[in-house]
């Protein structure tokens, strides 16, 4: 993978599960295969790369919702 100003590293990267994936909720349980696209991910070159889970909103995005959560 590279950028424009040169080859982008696995440590600059993270991998973000979305809380649809990662929790319970009102529309249907935690996703059955969250661990297995965890190992999938520890088995190539980003394997040290930051894992996230759950929703994250942009400083933009929070702009135009007004402030108040997504």
């Amino acid at each position: 993978m590279y950028k424009k100003e040169g080859k982008i590293i696995p440590e600059e990267v993270a991998i973000h599960f979305a809380s649809c994936i990662t929790l319970d909720n009102h529309h249907s349980s935690r996703c059955m295969f969250l661990n297995y696209m965890k190992q999938q991910v520890s088995k190539t070159s980003f394997k040290n790369s930051l894992i996230m889970e759950d929703t994250w909103h942009s400083k933009t995005a929070t702009k135009k919702a007004g402030g108040r959560n997504l």
